[in-house]
């Protein structure tokens, strides 16, 4: 590889893992937040609007659950079909705009 084809490769991986630890120290707020705010209790019916709430909150509820096993939810086991529309209207716009930030491009002028 020629010197100028380095400097490129290593200058876009240092980018791309300056967005990753962003996108991790984002998440890990999130993740703060969802314990405060959206700690999903299993034995209540929960709403559209918090369908919501729970999918803008689903990468750190997930996240969570990983770390304390069986108490965290990523979705109420009890909710109304308007809840789970919002859930994935919600999931799909979180995951949509995170992708698009880690791996999306700024155009040059």
């Amino acid at each position: 590889m020629s010197n100028g084809c380095l400097d490129f490769v290593i200058g876009m991986t240092l980018v791309l893992l300056r967005k990753l630890a962003f996108l991790f120290m984002i998440t890990m707020v999130g993740c703060l937040l969802a314990v405060w705010c959206c700690k999903i209790n299993p034995e209540v019916e929960y709403q559209w609007y918090f369908g919501i709430w729970h999918g803008i909150f689903i990468i750190p509820n997930w996240v969570m659950s990983w770390m304390i096993k069986g108490n965290t939810l990523y979705q109420a086991p009890i909710h109304t079909t308007g809840y789970i529309i919002w859930w994935w209207i919600c999931l799909v716009f979180h995951c949509l705009t995170a992708f698009g930030f880690t791996f999306g491009g700024r155009a040059n002028n």
